[in-house]
């Protein structure tokens, strides 16, 4: 991978310092998008697919993590409310 991303920024730095752009962002655009096309500005479209599917899935799992903390928070909630003041002597003594 290392050489693959060489390959495209070696000649990418070389023509920014030979042609000193006044805007270095605007200037590595263009050239990404002259070398490999709008995929250079907009990315891989199934690989964003492929990504949002994985955001997804991962919202859910957090949800599922809340909705299961919120679930053994509540059923402490209750467990606790079952003791009295009795219960509590006991153990101290």
């Amino acid at each position: 991978m290392l050489d693959q991303v060489n390959h495209i920024l070696e000649p990418l730095v070389s023509e920014l310092i030979r042609e000193r752009p006044k805007s270095i962002t605007d200037f590595m655009l263009n050239r990404l998008e002259e070398q490999f096309g709008e995929r250079a500005i907009n990315g891989d479209i199934s690989q964003m697919d492929m990504l949002q599917e994985k955001v997804s899935a991962l919202r859910r799992r957090v949800e599922e993590m809340d909705y299961n903390k919120i679930a053994i928070n509540k059923k402490e909630e209750l467990n606790s409310e079952d003791e009295t003041d009795e219960d509590v002597s006991v153990v101290a003594c």
